[in-house]
């Protein structure tokens, strides 16, 4: 082999040997592949490079290119991403209520009682909310009770089965619209001046809590 491959040259369109040989496939003109890549090439490559480093050149630039495999996914996987999808969707949409509940506020501020009524200690307290809220229950705790007992006892407790409506205010002690006392023919207890109290409100999945302190009444 090393004769009939020595020294390729291109002749009349064909590879020859030194002995004028023809040793050109009928595919496409090329060597025969029985000679080795180095002797191919050295009859194209100028400056009679070694054979290690024309075998390495041509091997480096004229390797064909790789394609990158292609990821296909089954029908089953991409039904799972849906799925996957179609739950963090309704996740979220179940969770909107308390991921606003930092932004909706409660306000109180307390009024002048109406002359005539000395049922009270305390100015009456007045709530408000930034928006309507639709509750479904309603507490009033003292602090003191929820820091010492482990089941405090409300003083005024009021529930909505289903008919409640957007209630934006309300006062302390007087009945709100589409709602009733947890127990019945229950009612709220008097405030004390300088007593902290703390508001719980439930709105759905949503929970709020309000601390407050009646002030005294001053006439």
């Amino acid at each position: 082999m090393g004769d009939e491959c020595g020294e390729l040259r291109i002749e009349d369109g064909g590879w020859k040997n030194r002995a004028g040989r023809e040793l050109t496939s009928r595919r496409g003109g090329r060597p025969l592949s029985r000679c080795p890549p180095a002797t191919r090439w050295a009859a194209v490559l100028p400056g009679h490079l070694p054979a290690a480093v024309i075998s390495a050149v041509a091997l480096e630039y004229f390797r064909p290119a790789q394609r990158q495999p292609r990821i296909l996914l089954s029908r089953k996987q991409w039904l799972l991403i849906a799925l996957a999808v179609v739950l963090g969707g309704l996740s979220l949409y179940l969770n909107l209520d308390r991921l606003g509940e930092k932004r909706i506020q409660i306000h109180h501020r307390s009024r002048p009682a109406r002359p005539g009524d000395d049922r009270s200690k305390v100015e009456p307290i007045f709530f408000a909310f930034d928006r309507s809220l639709k509750l479904t229950s309603l507490q009033v705790i003292p602090v003191r009770e929820v820091e010492t007992n482990k089941y405090p006892q409300p003083i005024w407790h009021l529930i909505s089965d289903s008919n409640s409506v957007p209630t934006e205010d309300f006062t302390y002690g007087v009945p709100i619209e589409g709602m009733r006392p947890a127990v019945q023919d229950a009612t709220p207890d008097p405030l004390e001046p300088g007593v902290k109290y703390r508001l719980l409100i439930k709105a759905g999945a949503l929970k709020l809590e309000h601390d407050f302190v009646p002030v005294a009444r001053t006439r």
